[in-house]
């Protein structure tokens, strides 16, 4: 599960800030290139299939709720961030070529790369932290 925080960490802070643009229209179509690259919402999905059983049964619906609440914000903040940096041709561009046979494979395949990595990522850090431990005092 941490690293799948992790992996979505990385993703937020991988993005940059310049210039904001407040078009309605170009948000929308961000979010559907954040969709596109996030695997359709699988690292989410993720995240909750894993922190979910440690919420006792009675609360789980509550939790539920409240963590929907957060990534929604979360991820307007990740759209908001990618409009200040990508322009309305290079998401217009993305998503055409997302759209394209090659783009649908590739869209097809970014799932298990995401699961993948956050294998990998679970497998680093449980190496890095006896490492990480030494060293902290």
């Amino acid at each position: 599960m941490k690293n799948l925080i992790l992996a979505f960490s990385i993703l937020i802070m991988g993005y940059s800030a310049s210039g904001q643009i407040t078009d309605p229209t170009y948000k929308t179509k961000i979010k559907t290139l954040m969709d596109i690259q996030m695997g359709q919402g699988l690292i989410i999905d993720e995240m909750m299939k894993q922190i979910t059983p440690n919420i006792p049964t009675e609360s789980r619906a509550e939790f539920k709720k409240e963590f929907e609440m957060i990534m929604d914000k979360s991820m307007d903040k990740i759209a908001d961030v990618q409009m200040e940096v990508f322009t309305k041709e290079e998401v217009d561009a993305l998503l055409e070529f997302y759209n394209s046979p090659i783009g649908q494979q590739i869209q097809k395949k970014l799932p298990q790369i995401m699961m993948k990595t956050s294998k990998m990522q679970q497998e680093l850090t449980m190496e890095l932290m006896p490492i990480m431990q030494k060293y902290i005092k």
